[in-house]
């Protein structure tokens, strides 16, 4: 039905059938200028109303309707739920919407505003430059996405009321293309394709596939749930991407090229997918308040840091992951990796021997953190320079330095750890380990079990500049391997010369000092003292304490020192100096001409006594000699093996068969002469 006014000032209200109403006469066609201020109501039904001149006011009601303003400042309202058709005309429109459904808007001259009176449920709005419409007051009501795939379009749009509201996006493959000022838009699942324009805008995408450009300005994407293959743009402006409740996701590049300056949020983690993943962060300005913790998820994936600090697990597939400037963590999981540190101090976690550390690019002080054996020289595992390196895990793994200054530090097991050429600080821990510094000035920290020190270079003291050893009491029985001048650090046990002559020297420990086979030097030093010379032509001074002093072969000078002191030359020349306290000189080895000994200092009156080996000197009773088997003067008496002392010469023999034919064999001489009988003389 078709229902006309008049020039003037007209009310008009459909019926139920689709009308077509008219704010003007019949047959004046479409009159701008003649025609009063109307008021059109469609009532059910889809109608058409027509405003023609004057400042109308039309409403649609129900049903799909089509709403011409004409000329003037109209007010055109759905009033209910449709596809309605919005035309303002010339004027100042007011589009007033309450009703869900795809509208359309075409503002005309003038400017005109829609404004949702209610929460409207969308599919589609276009705002492009042609719709006209220069206001979006959301203010009073919420723009909804449908579950389907939406498209909202701001851009000829100058300027939205937003009221602290969003517009909301539901899920399907949504498009969102914002207007010059900030827009603020919220999507959850689906795609997210998002344009921003010239404002700060803002964009809310929770577990959504996000296309996003935010063009000029100050832009803010908040990104939460999972994502796949996300492509975001900055534009120009400080943009932030925030990273809100659990993200994960698949692809994300923030390169140069993305113009994201930040990524932000306190405790930042990260997880990506069980596919191969690719983040890409280098174009970064900050990374969350503290640096990123990044879990790659399983498979083959690819990571690329920023400026600052990035803690990265690659998971169980073959990575590669490149940190950057800053001080980073790499791990790359369980495969074969590929490690990239870049500037800064960085850390690598390796667990497989097919992982490859490259530091070629880097600066700065790194640590290899190892889960098996491990070195820092250029192998297949390592391009570069590393300084440090830790071994971790339970099982027995070795760990090797490089020719810079290193710091290796072993795990609970037992090590062997070798620092080669530079000052280097090797440390132990739980296990029995052997530490092995090398060329320069090193420093070796057994830590608890018994360790093994190996020594080059220069000599070895407690407080001086050069090498030193720190042993803890309580840490067990340590030994220290020299092939140089050493004395034995605090609470290290036991000393073993390699190499050449050198010297060394206990600490108030009861130790165990072995020569080499050259000419050593060795001193007990306090405590109760074990010291072998082996081979070579060895001074040895047991100290204060109870001492066992050994020359071995070799022509050899034993000085017992303070305490009760075992003198035992060996095989060859010896010189035996008990001192103080009552000593015992101890006589083991196969009498032969030119193995005879010196004793300096024998004394009775302060207990000396002389030890005879019993599978030696055969045919004497074993414990103290019978005064039947002692004699003294040169020779003899008497049938059974006997003990010759002659005072005048300190000359002291053994006669295998007494008086018999057979030649009597020189023990010792006792260069003082001294007084002796069976009592001081034992078979043991």
């Amino acid at each position: 039905m078709a229902i006309y006014g008049t020039q003037g000032n007209d009310t008009l209200l459909g019926t139920a059938s689709g009308d077509w109403i008219y704010g003007y006469p019949a047959g004046t066609g479409f009159p701008d200028e003649e025609t009063g201020n109307d008021s059109l109501r469609g009532g059910e039904g889809s109608d058409r109303l027509y405003g023609g001149g004057g400042n109308d006011t039309l409403r649609g009601d129900a049903g799909y309707d089509r709403l011409y303003g004409g000329a003037g400042n109209d007010v055109l309202q759905d009033g209910g739920t449709g596809l309605d058709a919005f035309d303002g005309g010339d004027g100042d429109d007011l589009f007033l919407v309450s009703g869900s459904g795809n509208d359309t808007f075409l503002g005309g001259a003038g400017d005109d505003t829609l404004r949702l009176e209610a929460d409207v449920t969308w599919s589609r709005l276009i705002l492009d430059s042609a719709a006209g419409v220069e206001t979006l007051d959301l203010r009073a009501g919420t723009l909804r996405g449908t579950s389907g795939n939406d498209t909202i379009d701001l851009s000829g749009v100058e300027s939205v009321a937003w009221g602290g509201r969003a517009i909301e996006m539901a899920a399907g493959n949504n498009t969102f293309i914002g207007h010059a000022g900030a827009d603020t838009v919220l999507t959850s699942g689906g795609t997210a394709k998002f344009t921003g324009g010239a404002g700060n805008d803002t964009l809310r995408a929770e577990g959504s596939l996000v296309e996003f450009d935010g063009g000029a300005g100050d832009d803010l994407l908040l990104l939460s749930g999972y994502g796949w293959n996300d492509t975001i743009l900055g534009g120009a402006g400080q943009d932030t991407v925030r990273l809100t409740g659990a993200a994960d996701r698949h692809n994300l590049i923030f390169d140069a090229a993305s113009s994201i300056e930040v990524v932000s949020r306190a405790g930042l983690a990260l997880t990506g997918t069980a596919y191969s993943d690719t983040f890409d962060f280098s174009g970064l300005t900050k990374f969350g308040d503290t640096g990123p913790r990044i879990d790659m998820g399983a498979g083959n994936d690819s990571y690329r840091g920023w400026s600052g600090d990035d803690k990265v697990s690659g998971g169980s597939g073959t990575d590669t992951l490149i940190g950057g400037a800053g001080n980073d963590i790499l791990d790359g999981g369980s495969s074969s990796d590929t490690m990239v540190g870049g500037a800064g101090n960085d850390r690598y976690v390796v667990d497989r021997a097919s992982d490859l550390v490259d530091e070629r690019d880097g600066s700065g002080l790194d640590t290899v953190a190892s889960a098996v054996s491990f070195s820092l020289a250029p192998s297949a595992s390592l391009r570069g320079a590393v300084e440090n390196l830790v071994l971790t895990g339970t099982a027995a793994i070795d760990g090797a330095g490089n020719g810079l200054d290193n710091r290796i530090s072993g795990n609970v097991a037992a090590n062997a750890l070798s620092g080669g050429a530079g000052s280097d600080t090797l440390i132990g821990g739980a296990g029995n380990d052997r530490l092995d510094g090398g060329s320069g000035i090193d420093l070796m920290i057994g830590g608890k079990g018994n360790d093994t020190y190996v020594i080059d270079g220069d000599t070895i003291t407690i407080d001086d500049s050069i090498d030193r050893v720190i042993e803890r009491p309580g840490e067990g029985v340590d030994l220290v391997l020299a092939y140089t001048n050493v004395r034995l650090a605090a609470n290290v046990e036991k000393l073993v010369l390699r190499g050449e002559a050198v010297a060394g020297w206990g600490n108030g420990l009861a130790n165990s000092i072995t020569g080499n086979a050259e000419a050593n030097q060795l001193w007990g030093e306090g405590g109760n003292d074990r010291i072998n010379g082996q081979t070579g032509h060895d001074t040895i001074s047991g100290g204060t304490g109870n001492d066992t002093l050994s020359g071995s072969a070799g022509d050899d000078r034993l000085s017992g020192g303070a305490g009760r002191d075992q003198l035992a030359g060996g095989t060859g020349q010896d010189r035996l100096t008990g001192n103080a306290d009552a000593d015992s000189f101890l006589f083991a080895e196969a009498l032969r001409g030119g193995n005879a000994d010196h004793i300096t200092d024998f004394s009775r009156g302060e207990g000396d006594r002389i030890l005879l080996a019993r599978d030696i000197f055969t045919g004497l009773g074993a414990g103290q000699l019978d005064t039947a088997e002692f004699h003294l003067g040169t020779a003899a008496s008497g049938a059974g093996a006997q003990i010759v002392y002659d005072r005048d010469s300190g000359r002291l023999w053994f006669d295998a068969d007494g008086a018999g034919g057979a030649a009597k064999a020189l023990i010792a001489t006792l260069d003082n002469h001294a007084h002796l009988s069976a009592d001081d003389i034992f078979l043991v």
